[in-house]
Order: structure tokens, then C-alpha cells, then sequence
């Protein structure tokens, strides 16, 4: 139970609590005869367990926007979009390399992401080449793919490399 869920936890509690101390103090106080009393009871628990519901879904949707609960995405193939025209046949190039080199029984792990945007390369770790959108990463082990198509080196990752 991570700190949510004790939160939670706790919230149900009292709230539990506060609904049979009210329970009682209606019967006590109104004199409900047994059928209003079960009345009582049945949308006091009906009130509990929608509360339940309520949180227990809140504590999951927390939990999804920190991460903590993953679930497997499915693999899309590459796109490149440049928007310049003679750019479509550097990019005609690249999937074409791509599609050559891929291995489909591994998974690849690569050292180097370059944006095809901004023509620069980054390290794999480099905190911008998380901000690459799908549409324009590419991907590679060796930093000669790079160089070839022109693209600059990251002037924070890479400065110290060279």
C-alpha cells in the first residue's frame, strides 16, 4: 500500500465511522421502526461503498500519471516527415537503411537519436533527446550515420567527446 492508498485508507475509515455514528444516532433520535432503520442502512453502506469506488479509482489514476503502473505500448513502425521537398529523398534513404538493418528477433538498443527537425544528434541519455517527437527520431548505434547525412553533434551531450 503506497502513501495513497493508507490515505485513502484512512479517509474510508472515518468516513465509515462517521456513517454508523449518524446511522445510530437517526434510529435513536427519529425512532425508526426496523424497516426505515435497514432503509438507513442500505444507502448509508450504498453512500460507503461509492466512496470506496471513488477513491480506489482516483489512487490508480495517480498512480498512472506518476508511472507506476506500466502497460506494454505496441510498436510503431518509423515515420520521417521533413517539410522541405528535397528533403523526401534523404528521408526515402533513411527508412530504407532502417528497414535494411533492423533485426526483428532482437530488440535494438541504440547509442545515438538524432532529429530529423533540427538535423542535430544527441547521446541516447541526453536530457533533449527525450523531447524528440516520434515523427521526427531517428535512431542509431554509430555516430558515422550521422555525420553522413549532415547532422550536427549535440553541443551539450557530445562537447565533451570531442
Amino acid at each position: 500500500m503506497g502513501r495513497y492508498g493508507i490515505q485513502n485508507a484512512l479517509i474510508l475509515l472515518i468516513v465509515g465511522l462517521f456513517l454508523i455514528a449518524a446511522d445510530w444516532i437517526s434510529i435513536a433520535a427519529f425512532r425508526f421502526n426496523a424497516v426505515y432503520s435497514l432503509i438507513l442502512v442500505f444507502v448509508s453502506l450504498l453512500i460507503y461503498l461509492l466512496l470506496l469506488l471513488f477513491l480506489s479509482s482516483y489512487s490508480r489514476a495517480r498512480k498512472e500519471r506518476r508511472g507506476e503502473i506500466r502497460f506494454e505500448e505496441e510498436k510503431k513502425p518509423v515515420t520521417v516527415h521533413f517539410t522541405r521537398g528535397d528533403d523526401n529523398k534523404i528521408a526515402e534513404d533513411i527508412l530504407k537503411e532502417i528497414e535494411a538493418d533492423s533485426n526483428k528477433d532482437a530488440a535494438p538498443y541504440y547509442d545515438y537519436v538524432g532529429s530529423t527537425r533540427n538535423k542535430t544528434y544527441h547521446l541516447r541519455t541526453c536530457r533533449l533527446a527525450k523531447n524528440i517527437k516520434p515523427k521526427f527520431r531517428l535512431e542509431d548505434t554509430n555516430v558515422d550515420f550521422f555525420k553522413k547525412r549532415k547532422f550536427k553533434a549535440c553541443k551539450i551531450c557530445l562537447k565533451k567527446r570531442k
